[in-house]
């Protein structure tokens, strides 16, 4: 997920500050120096498509509505500064927030989601970034989205302090859209989300590993073996290692080797799973591996391109699908400019695959 929000941020720049040199005669300015040792600031509101990447559990929407779009209610989770809450201000140059200098004194210092987070997915990382780093005053913040209608409403909540940091409104867009756009590189049927390629592989690598431990641990009994002895026989503790003793009392233990496991199961079972994966994901081969468990041409020039096409066409597939997301996000992008921007801009378009320059 990502927010596409129209932002607008107070900024503060310096410059020289100059002085005319008047000609004594007419009195009229005819040039100007910089003073060097003077400067002064110019305050001015910076206002920009803004694109703010979202991890996926830090999203959460209503379960009505077959599309992102057509959710009853959606909510982000994020973290700010009180310092960054401040510099945020509305397309006006008025303050986007109120009550932020309230909220310093009950500054949240850790994600109570980030074992949840880690949970479920292996992707994000094990520690809770905003406990690791207890140097920096983090408040916790809910974008509130909520569609009545053919209307969206938009407010800001402190979930910590139970504080409303900004008022229920409506949303000034004119797409009348959430500032929201999903991405996926493979559609799931019946859901928006998609799935990756870590989701489609996760069972199948599962397996792997598993006929793998299976196998080192039948080879690991064939090579250290057990002891068999009676009842009535004391065997003291021992180490397996060269030069080792076994101390006993009664009749000597007798030892038990397993049968050492056929390495040619474990490549079969392997190559199945292998070639699952390469069949849902992208061929080694196209990623610049030298060989490919699917090719059962020895590594010809004819088997390489076929499975290299193989490859494309996945690719390709999963291209489709993120270009679309892209399109969502780029029109957002566009219909922001002709409402915020009042300056003429000119766009390139390619009709026929000729560059058009318009207006």
């Amino acid at each position: 997920f990502a927010l596409i929000p129209w932002t607008s941020e107070r900024k503060e720049v310096k410059e020289r500050v100059t002085e005319e040199i008047i000609n004594p005669e007419t009195g009229e300015a005819i040039d100007e120096v910089l003073v060097l040792d003077q400067e002064r600031v110019i305050e001015f509101v910076n206002s920009y498509n803004d694109f703010i990447p979202l991890d996926r559990f830090s999203v959460f929407y209503s379960p009505g509505g077959k599309t992102l779009q057509k959710k009853h209610w959606i909510i982000i989770e994020d973290w700010k500064t009180p310092d960054e809450l401040k510099t945020i201000v509305t397309p006006d140059g008025e303050e986007m927030f109120t009550g932020v200098d309230q909220l310093k004194a009950d500054t949240v210092k850790a994600d109570d989601y980030a074992t949840h987070r880690h949970a479920r997915t292996q992707l994000s990382n094990e520690t809770d970034d905003i406990k690791a780093d207890d140097t920096i005053e983090n408040v916790r913040i809910w974008h509130c989205f909520e569609r009545k209608g053919t209307t969206i409403y938009y407010t800001v909540i402190a979930p910590d302090q139970n504080k409303e940091i900004k008022k229920r409104a409506i949303i000034p867009y004119w797409h009348g859209k959430y500032p929201i756009q999903d991405f996926e590189v493979k559609p799931r049927a019946h859901s928006f989300e998609g799935e990756g390629l870590f989701e489609i592989t996760s069972r199948l690598q599962r397996a792997v590993n598993s006929i793998f431990n299976h196998y080192i641990d039948s080879l690991n009994l064939s090579l250290d073996g057990m002891l068999m002895a009676e009842e009535n026989s004391l065997v003291s503790d021992y180490i397996v290692q060269p030069g080792g003793v076994i101390e006993y009392a009664g009749n000597a233990p007798t030892p038990v080797k397993f049968l050492e496991p056929n390495p040619n199961q474990l490549r079969v079972a392997d190559e199945i799973l292998s070639r699952a994966i390469d069949e849902v994901t992208i061929s080694p081969y196209a990623t610049g591996s030298p060989n490919d468990i699917n090719d059962k041409t020895q590594g010809t020039a004819t088997g390489i391109l076929a499975l290299q096409k193989m490859a494309g066409d996945i690719v390709t597939y999963m291209r489709k699908s993120f270009t679309s997301s892209i399109t969502g996000f780029g029109n957002m992008w566009l219909q922001n400019n002709q409402q915020f921007i009042d300056s003429t801009q000119y766009v390139d378009v390619i009709e026929d695959g000729n560059i058009v320059t318009g207006k």
